[in-house]
């Protein structure tokens, strides 16, 4: 039977409340040694793999995506914020330094400096003007020509952080969203600011101005969606499960005379509230660039772990609906189409998704960095611009020329060997594979194969390890659907690791309350030996067990305990050793995986126990003999020590007689007692002496004795 090795991860497609991108969990069964196969089949099997100008969807195909092109920003831990300056100039917004940055063609420049922390913040105005808000200390500059950057308002009211930036032409005022104080200021061409609304919330965190000059807000910790329709004047339109509506979008109702649009919004849950950077980092040195996808920088988003984001819809009659919820982390940014594709960039993995009316989701955009913190997709000329490490991407213009979907690395969990490679699709794909044997492809793998046009014999030498890469080189409407490898463990033995031999009559350990029992009583005898082991068996083989005995220094003689025809697949056995002569003995446990492979790829093993005394005979009792109430006599055993003597008179109880010497610690013990006269009738009387083994076995012996009287 084939055996799969499966990701089974939910990728909830058409939930009533939205679509949830959720995590992965990878299942690999391991049994018997057999052909088995790694298959990605459904969206949810491809998503752990690398975009590289591609894109999934929750359909399950993979496509060709947008043409991306990165222009780095040395040095540079973030990109917090970006504006388009036209010509297809862009500003960026960065931290730890504060500085703004403009993007020419290929080239990155510093264009402005602020002085403060991290520009949160770019909007423009008129005439060419440029806006950049601040963190902490709430600063609003003013940058006009080649980069003047003057502060236009130092906003009050214990404001610290400006959270987003719009201008509203028709007023000719910058609104600015602010915390902790959860304050809406608008600010004049002259730098005066004063509060437009005044929350209770703690942070605005977005802002988003319709045509007609309603503006919309979004908080945090409520994660209340506002419309504010004037100075004071708000309602709130959704109270969203989470903590923060991070970022919002406007697109026009498609119903007509509708003059209220629709309100897309990115909403975000954490397990702890996000923290703000502080006063005291803006007089720290700089933080260097963070390698791709680790940890972020602390001004990045100061969050201990990535949380969980959600795309919502509020129709323009109110009604709201979850698009897309996205369990492996949170959105830093909203975008929306005019027709209604909404775009979000996330705080993990580096990714983009899109979601459209019919809740088809796609992961549109893969970078290596591990945040998207800003993006501008909608328009004719498209980018966006990541944290951790900060760069710059300018998406589209024309076809992309390496789009290759790059799978993750699959683990077999032993070396294999490698058969077919198929997929199913439509178009002209062209597959290569590498292998190796360490967990990430380092310079030991193997170059990447030849191309495989169509389904054929993975030319890869064996390993544990492999990946696969497809590839759009010949055909870019080509759709990728689902991909099958073939492969063949190499056979693991199980190894025995440990035997144990023990009498079953003795106790399995021996705690305080056996050593008082053992005291107290006769030793126990049974003939039976309970055989244990414990086995390795890295690749879940069904197993075969025989066990053989042969007496200590017998030499190589071995002689089965198990029938030939038995098919042992316990890791215990009972052995009846009464026909077995006295001695010491071995036992040997021999597995094999005869049961799971063929007779050439068998694989054995076997281990021997330590020795174990068999004895099934009893001691005897020699020289008894008595003298009126004195009783003397020797007990002899020919394998084990001599662990009790009793003695009964009459038939009576039995009462304990310790060695002459005082101690049971050998196969020969003298004895002499006096038989206690009291409450003796006068008279002949017979006593019986009773002598066990440590192996249980016991004897008997009877002598007369005479007490009182003639």
């Amino acid at each position: 039977m084939r055996e799969q090795i499966r990701k089974r991860r939910l990728l909830a497609i058409l939930l009533s409340a939205g679509t949830t991108l959720a995590a992965l969990f990878v299942a690999v069964h391991v049994e018997a040694v057999t052909t088995r196969t790694i298959d990605l089949d459904d969206a949810s099997d491809f998503t752990d793999g690398e975009l590289q100008e591609t894109t999934i969807s929750s359909l399950g195909e993979v496509r060709v995506g947008f043409e991306v092109r990165k222009v780095p920003i040395p040095d540079i831990a973030a990109v917090w914020s970006m504006a388009e300056l036209g010509n297809g100039e862009w500003a960026l917004g960065t931290g730890n330094q504060g500085k703004v940055y403009r993007v020419r063609g290929e080239t990155v420049t510093p264009y402005a400096e602020t002085g403060q922390l991290v520009v949160s913040a770019l909007a423009k105005g008129e005439g060419g003007d440029l806006f950049a808000g601040t963190l902490p200390g709430a600063k609003i500059y003013r940058i006009r020509g080649e980069g003047q950057a003057t502060e236009l308002a130092s906003l009050p009211n214990e404001a610290e952080h400006v959270w987003a930036l719009v201008y509203d032409p028709r007023r000719r005022v910058l609104f600015a969203a602010t915390g902790p104080s959860g304050t809406i200021f608008a600010v004049d061409a002259t730098g005066h600011a004063e509060v437009y609304f005044d929350s209770e919330e703690t942070h605005i965190l977005s802002l988003a101005l319709a045509p007609d000059g309603t503006l919309y807000a979004g908080t945090s910790p409520g994660a209340i969606l506002l419309q504010i329709d004037g100075p004071g004047r708000a309602r709130a339109l959704v109270d969203f499960p989470g903590v923060e509506v991070k970022s919002i979008a406007l697109r026009q109702a498609a119903s007509a005379g509708s003059a209220r649009p629709e309100v897309y919004a990115a909403v975000n849950e954490f397990d702890s509230p996000p923290t703000p950077p502080s006063a005291s980092q803006a007089k720290a040195p700089p933080a260097p660039a963070a390698p791709a996808k680790a940890s972020p920088p602390s001004t990045t988003a100061n969050r201990p772990k990535p949380g969980k984001g959600s795309v919502w819809r509020v129709r323009a009659d109110g009604s709201s609906e979850r698009l897309l919820r996205n369990d492996e982390g949170h959105f830093t940014a909203i975008e929306v189409d005019a027709s209604g594709v909404a775009y979000a960039s996330a705080g993990s993995k580096g990714r983009v998704f899109s979601v459209d009316d019919e809740r088809v989701v796609r992961v549109m955009l893969d970078v290596e960095e591990r945040q998207v913190m800003a993006i501008s997709l909608v328009g004719q000329t498209k980018a966006f611009a990541t944290g951790d490490a900060g760069a710059f991407y300018r998406v589209g213009g024309s076809a992309p020329r390496t789009a290759t979907y790059l799978s993750k690395v699959y683990d077999t969990a032993f070396v294999s060997s490698w058969g077919n490679l198929s997929w199913r699709g439509q178009g002209r794909l062209v597959f290569q594979t590498r292998t190796g044997n360490t967990e990430a492809p380092d310079a030991t793998w193997s170059d990447w194969s030849a191309g495989l046009e169509r389904p054929g014999r993975i030319s890869s030498p064996p390993g544990r390890y492999l990946q696969f890469r497809a590839k759009w080189e010949r055909d870019q409407s080509a759709v990728l659907r689902a991909v099958e490898v073939f492969y063949l463990n190499r056979n693991q033995r199980a190894i025995v690791t440990e035997v144990t031999v023990r009498n079953k009559a003795l106790p399995t350990k021996l705690d305080d309350e056996a050593v008082a029992q053992a005291s107290s009583s006769p030793p126990p005898r049974s003939a039976i030996f309970k055989i244990a082991w414990k086995v390795d068996n890295p690749d879940h083989d069904g197993l075969r067990y025989r066990l053989h005995f042969r007496e200590e220094g017998e030499g190589e003689v071995w002689r089965p305990i198990t029938r030939p025809q038995e098919v042992l697949t316990k890791t215990e056995y009972e052995w009846d050793t009464e026909s077995v002569p006295a001695g010491y003995y071995v036992i040997k446990v021999s597995v094999t995986d005869e049961r799971s492979n063929p007779a050439e790829r068998v694989a054995r093993h076997e281990l021997v126990s330590p020795p174990a005394l068999v004895d099934n005979d009893p001691p005897a009792i020699s020289g008894l003999a008595a003298s009126a109430l004195r009783v003397s006599g020797r007990a002899v055993d020919g394998f084990s020590p001599i662990a009790r003597l009793e003695y009964a008179v009459d038939g009576g109880l039995w009462e304990v007689v310790f060695p002459s010497d005082d101690l049971l610690d050998g196969r020969e013990e003298a004895f002499a007692f006096d038989v206690a006269g009291d409450g003796l009738a006068p008279g002949s009387h017979v006593v019986t002496v009773r002598a066990f083994d440590e192996a249980g076995n016991q004897t008997t012996a009877r002598a007369g004795v005479r007490a009182g009287g003639r």
